[in-house]
């Protein structure tokens, strides 16, 4: 998603050093792929495939950086290529993608986003469990989620 793409490239590094880092605030990311984004769900699929093998955010960093918001460089080559860059066990992985073994896992992802009034991405549940939260939709810049974080944080 060319959005997704957005906030990772101009909102993710200062999220994380201001806010997940210091402990502030957890973060936890759930898979969404949109239908008519072309090789989506099994980028999605590539990074849950990685996360076997304790290197989740290195593929999730390497989908963002090396495709593109169009599907280009998301296919299933250059997600194998990319977890040999990454020194994953190429046999483990392939088998992880070929199988489809997180499909049903992202598709559940995908249903409990929409339950929860997701219809974009990226969107954020910014907020306390116990208290609700505040959607936040888009590749909002850095100033608005961090306004969204501090109203939280006080409350």
């Amino acid at each position: 998603c060319p959005y997704c793409q957005r906030f990772h490239q101009e909102t993710w590094a200062s999220l994380k050093t201001d806010y997940i880092d210091t402990g502030k605030v957890k973060f936890v990311y759930r898979d969404f792929p949109l239908p008519f984004h072309q090789n989506a769900e099994i980028a999605a699929e590539a990074a849950q495939c990685a996360g076997e093998q304790n290197k989740y955010w290195e593929m999730h960093n390497t989908l963002f950086t090396k495709g593109s918001g169009d599907g280009t460089g998301l296919d299933i080559a250059s997600l194998k290529k990319y977890a040999k860059d990454l020194s994953l066990n190429s046999a483990t992985f392939d088998k992880c993608l070929d199988d489809g073994k997180y499909k049903t896992e992202i598709q559940k992802d995908t249903s409990d986003g929409s339950a929860g009034g997701v219809s974009g991405t990226p969107s954020f549940f910014i907020g306390n469990p116990s208290k609700g939260y505040q959607l936040v939709v888009g590749a909002q810049p850095y100033a608005v989620i961090k306004q969204v974080i501090e109203q939280e944080l006080a409350a």
